[in-house]
Formats: C-alpha cells, sequence, structure tokens
C-alpha cells in the first residue's frame, strides 16, 4: 500500500491582490481550484493550505 500523497500549498499573506487567485475566472475556473485539480491529476490525494497573517472573522 503505497501512503497518501500531500501537498503543502502555501499562500500570500492576506492583501485586496488575493481577490485574484481565489475570484477571477480563467476559463472559468479560478486559478486556485485549477491548481487543485491539476494537483490531483498528478496523483495527489490531500492538500494543506496555509495563509499567514489572515484577519480573524467576527466569532
Amino acid at each position: 500500500v503505497t501512503p497518501p500523497k500531500t501537498a503543502i500549498i502555501r499562500v500570500a499573506p492576506y492583501s485586496k491582490s488575493i481577490q485574484f487567485l481565489f475570484q477571477s475566472k480563467i476559463a472559468g475556473i479560478s486559478p486556485f481550484k485549477r491548481l487543485i485539480f491539476s494537483l490531483q491529476r498528478a496523483g495527489i490525494d490531500n492538500f494543506i493550505v496555509f495563509q499567514k497573517n489572515t484577519p480573524r472573522a467576527n466569532q
């Protein structure tokens, strides 16, 4: 049994320009989703996403 493959994705600190990664569309899909789909096709099973200096949501 082969161990699951994990990708660690480091996202730039929060800023107005980060919207490009998650909200803009290229051929109908965001760049972040395109990255995830490409990694899945390469056999990556798990994803860990880190982002420094993320503003906290009101709780």
